[in-house]
């Protein structure tokens, strides 16, 4: 059985706050930094809406996370998306 973690973040991979956070604090800020430099090193430091991809966490119980940027920058979203 694979287990991985999704990390539906927005696109700056900045931890505002919520699962982005929880994420960080669980696995330590050297996931984000691996995470960042992938954006860097695979999508020119811009990952696009819509793209996924899987990263090792170096965790036993959870060994892989899956990146999806949900928005290009991070806001909070109170009431949903505008029309």
């Amino acid at each position: 059985m694979v287990s991985f973690l999704p990390f539906l973040a927005a696109q700056l991979t900045s931890t505002i706050g919520g699962v982005d956070a929880a994420i960080t604090v669980f696995f330590g800020n050297q996931l984000q930094k691996r995470v960042q430099q992938r954006i860097v090193d695979e999508f020119d430091g811009e990952q696009p809406i819509g793209t996924s991809f899987i990263i090792t966490t170096q965790d036993a119980k959870h060994p892989y996370l899956a990146h999806t940027p949900t928005m290009r920058v991070p806001m909070y979203v109170l009431f949903g998306v505008p029309p």
